[in-house]
Order: C-alpha cells, then sequence, then structure tokens
C-alpha cells in the first residue's frame, strides 16, 4: 500500500511544498526536509521514503549545486529512526511483535520517547557535523517556485491511498488490544487497495489519462525544473566548492520532441534572465 501510494507522486509533491518553504534559506531548507522526512517516515515506513527521497535530494542538489553527503545522511537518519516507532515501519519491528507477542500499541508506547531523543540527537550533532557553509549553505539563489500540483501524477490515487493506509494503521492499533492477528487485519486492506488500482487505472488507460512508460521523461522534467528554479551563474556557495557554471548550453534536458514535454509546468514564476550568449538554461558541472 505505501509502495503504490508513492507512485502517485505524493512524496514527491511534499518535497517541492517543502522546497518552495524553505526557499533559499539554506539553514531552514535543511531542517523542513529533515521534519517531512521524519513525519512522511512515521507513516509509510522508510524504505519508501529513502526509494524516492535519495531522487529528489539527488536531483535538487545536483540542480543547485550543493553537497549531496549532509543532505543525503539526513535523510537515511530520519527514515531509520522514524521507522520505529509504528510496528510496520520496517520488518524488524514486525518480527519483534509477532516473535514475542508484543501488543502492537504498546511496542508504539514503550519506542515513541526513546524515538523522539534520538530524532532530536542525531539532527542536532547533523547540523554540527555539517555546520561548515560548503555543506549546508546559508542563502540559496532561487529565482522561482515548483509546481506543487503538477508533481502530483494522480491526485484521485493519493486521497484514496492516503485514507487506506492511515484507516489500516489506525484499525491495526485498536484491535491490537483484542490480539488479532496483524494479517488478518491488513489483508482487507490491501485487497481493496488492489482492486481499486486495478480499477482505476484501468479507467485512466480506456480514457488515455495513464502514462506509460514516461518514468525516465519524468525524472528529466524533475531535474529540468530544479535547474529552471535555481540561480543564475555564480551560486554564493560555488567558489568554496570549486564549481564552474557552464552557461552555453544550446540544448533543454528535455528534447523538445518527446511527449513529455512538461518541464514548464513544474515551475511557476519567473526565471532571470540571460546574456545573449546563454540559453535559457543552466547547468553546474563538478569539476
Amino acid at each position: 500500500m505505501a509502495i503504490t501510494l508513492d507512485i502517485t507522486g505524493i512524496l514527491q509533491a511534499a518535497a517541492f511544498w517543502v522546497s518552495n518553504r524553505g526557499s533559499s534559506n539554506g539553514y531552514k531548507l535543511y531542517l523542513y526536509f529533515y521534519t517531512m522526512l521524519t513525519l512522511v517516515s512515521i507513516i509509510i515506513g522508510n524504505d519508501p521514503v529513502i526509494l524516492s527521497g535519495t531522487v529528489f535530494l539527488v536531483y535538487y542538489t545536483r540542480a543547485t549545486c550543493l553537497e549531496p553527503l549532509p543532505w543525503l545522511v539526513s535523510e537515511f537518519a530520519a527514515a531509520n529512526t522514524a521507522s520505529m516507532v509504528l510496528f510496520v515501519g520496517n520488518p524488524t519491528n514486525v518480527v519483534i511483535c509477532e516473535g514475542f507477542g508484543i501488543n502492537n500499541a504498546a511496542f508504539t508506547a514503550y519506542t515513541i520517547l526513546p524515538f523522539v531523543a534520538c530524532n532530536v540527537f542525531c539532527f542536532v550533532a547533523l547540523a554540527l557535523q555539517f555546520k561548515d557553509s560548503k555543506h549546508v549553505p546559508r542563502k540559496l539563489n532561487i529565482t522561482g517556485q515548483l509546481n506543487v500540483r503538477e508533481a502530483l501524477q494522480d491526485p484521485v490515487g493519493a486521497v484514496v491511498g492516503s485514507i487506506i493506509l492511515c484507516s489500516c494503521l489506525i484499525v491495526v492499533l485498536v484491535l491490537s488490544f483484542l490480539h488479532i492477528d496483524v494479517w488478518k487485519i491488513t489483508l482487507p486492506f490491501a485487497g481493496f487497495k488492489f482492486c481499486f488500482d486495478m480499477a482505476w487505472d484501468h479507467y485512466r488507460y480506456k480514457n488515455g489519462k495513464l502514462p506509460g512508460g514516461a518514468t525516465a521523461s519524468e525524472e528529466e522534467a524533475m531535474k529540468y525544473a530544479f535547474e529552471r528554479v535555481t540561480a543564475t551563474p555564480g551560486l554564493p556557495h560555488d567558489q568554496e566548492r570549486g564549481i564552474v557554471p557552464v552557461t552555453d548550453v544550446r540544448k533543454s534536458p528535455i528534447d523538445s520532441s518527446s511527449p513529455m514535454k512538461k518541464e514548464s509546468s513544474y515551475t511557476r514564476g519567473t526565471v532571470e534572465p540571460q546574456n545573449q550568449s546563454s540559453s535559457s538554461s543552466i547547468l553546474h558541472l563538478y569539476l
């Protein structure tokens, strides 16, 4: 259920929203990303968050010429510490609860305080370790806003999937006091989600609303969206990290003949004008 919910683009939309909220403040953005990854990991577990969050952060750090290590480490730390809260957070929790007969609600009650302590201490440790501006710059020169709505590829599936997953978690926690096997509770929810996905995807396919084979194009569109909203040459932290901007790029990352030409819909606002010898997009290469 968590994986199919991730496919709807809800995690990418959440990341876009957090990016817009953080704007050009590097420290604030680092905190916002850490908080978002923690909250999402509590609900859907660490695996979907790491699978989707890693792709997002790789493209984001490339487009903004940031060092990826601090952002990826914070993602892994937030996702793995948050997965200890619910018994479905990771397979280890399930094995412990089922093997030792631990009540699911009691498991959460015992792990919530250690989670809070670990999560807060972990962020403080990361902030101290990466306090240098070459790791997390104080100021990011961002000139636009990412379009959150366009990142959500399937709004109906996202809403229905979120309701089903949250309802399943609540019912599991409540019925755990009756000592009912977890699989007997989750199986009906998973079966309903499977039937809904089949019916909804069939409906979208018949009406031409289901994109086919667009994974690579969507990733290119997301990467180009980041490049559109990031700065023109001369980011405040470029010289510190030895990055040379390349402005003579004649072709967009997405071919104009591609059927998935959606790069313009991922961004809002204006982009700073370039010199006449420059193209409309700027790529920063690591030397």
